[in-house]
């Protein structure tokens, strides 16, 4: 995968889903309360899991990880995990705030499930593309 697909797959794919859930007027019929709660949990485990990775990889002192800190691609590593952790962040914001007005603009769902969509598989491909990663590194 070349280097601009990685870096922007996250986006790219979540962009089109979102433009594509408008465009066809996709109608969820969802339990917005239990859809919400679930991703709240789901967001909240994984910036525990990653900044308790942040944390290893800070603290590891092996030959991959000496290798990859003199490296360049250090930095993007570390920007996949920063990304992913704000994505994360992000969702949960979202989340929070459809769940506590979720009764107040019940006209507004046709603006809600496209932006949803895409915040949710945004954070969820950045999470994704970094634990990819770092699997690959651990395996290594």
């Amino acid at each position: 995968m070349s280097l601009f697909l990685e870096k922007y797959y996250p986006f790219l794919i979540s962009l089109i889903l979102g433009f594509c859930a408008y465009h066809i007027r996709l109608d969820l019929k969802l339990n917005y309360t239990d859809f919400f709660n679930t991703s709240l949990s789901v967001f909240s485990i994984l910036i525990g899991f990653l900044l308790t990775v942040a944390t290893i990889i800070q603290s590891l002192d092996n030959e991959v990880i000496g290798f990859i800190k003199k490296s360049d691609k250090y930095f993007l590593f570390l920007n996949y995990l920063k990304n992913a952790i704000i994505t994360n962040i992000n969702s949960i914001i979202l989340c929070l705030y459809f769940q506590l007005n979720k009764d107040l603009c019940p006209s507004c769902l046709e603006y809600i499930n496209p932006l949803l969509l895409f915040f949710i598989s945004l954070s969820m491909l950045s999470s994704y593309r970094f634990i990819k990663i770092f699997i690959k590194i651990i395996i290594r």
